[in-house]
C-alpha cells in the first residue's frame, strides 16, 4: 500500500485500500501486543522464581542461624550464591527466549534455500554466454593482431536481438525515423 501510494491516489482507491487493510493492520498490532506482554512476563518469570528460592532460603535457614545451628557468615555465602545461580539461570532463559524467538525465521530461511530453482537453466545460459563471448573475442582478435584477447573496448554489446557497437560515422548520416540504426557521437546501434 504505501509503495503504491501515488496510483492508489490518483485512481482514488484510498477508501478501498483503508477499508481493506485496516482490519490486518488491527490484527497485527493485536498480536504485537500480545506477543510483547509475553516476551516481559517470560523476561521477569526467572528473577521471580529467585526471589522465591532466596526468600525460601531464607525462612528455612534462617531459623537454623537464630537457632545457633548455623554461622551468619555461611549463610550469607549460602545466600549469595542462590542469587548468582538466580542471576545465571536468568540469563541462560534470556537466551533460551531468544533461540525460540528466532527458530521461525531459520526455518523459513531453511525452507527458501530448499526451493527448487533453475540453477541448471542459469548454468546453461552462463556456459553460452562465455563461449559466445570467447568466440567473437577471438574473432575479432584473429581478423586485428594488434589487439589482445583482454580489450573489450570494440566488443559489441548484443542485448535481446539489439547490438550495439562503437564506430566512428558523422551523425549527419542519421535518419532515426526512417531506419532502425542510430548513430551517436560514434556509437551504433542496430
Amino acid at each position: 500500500v504505501v509503495d503504491n501510494f501515488r496510483l492508489l491516489a490518483d485512481f482514488g482507491r484510498r477508501r478501498w485500500a483503508m477499508d481493506r487493510h485496516t482490519d490486518n493492520v488491527m490484527a497485527y498490532a493485536a498480536l504485537d501486543r500480545a506477543l510483547s506482554e509475553t516476551l516481559l512476563n517470560n523476561t521477569y518469570m526467572m528473577k521471580g522464581l529467585t526471589y522465591l528460592v532466596v526468600s525460601s532460603y531464607v525462612l528455612l535457614n534462617g531459623v537454623d542461624v537464630i537457632s545457633g545451628e548455623m554461622r551468619c557468615g555461611m549463610f550469607l555465602a549460602c545466600l549469595s550464591v542462590c542469587k548468582m545461580m538466580g542471576t545465571l539461570w536468568s540469563s541462560l532463559y534470556d537466551l533460551g527466549i531468544k533461540c525460540v524467538l528466532t527458530s521461525g525465521s531459520l526455518e523459513r530461511i531453511v525452507s527458501i534455500i530448499n526451493q527448487p530453482c533453475e540453477a541448471k537453466r542459469r548454468m546453461e545460459l552462463s556456459t553460452h554466454v562465455h563461449e559466445v563471448g570467447h568466440r567473437i573475442t577471438s574473432e575479432m582478435v584473429a581478423e586485428d593482431p594488434t589487439l589482445d584477447e583482454s580489450c573489450l573496448d570494440k566488443l559489441p554489446i548484443q542485448v535481446d536481438g539489439m547490438s550495439i557497437s562503437l564506430q566512428s560515422r558523422p551523425i549527419s548520416r542519421v535518419d532515426v525515423f526512417r531506419t532502425t540504426e542510430l548513430f551517436f557521437h560514434g556509437l551504433h546501434i542496430q
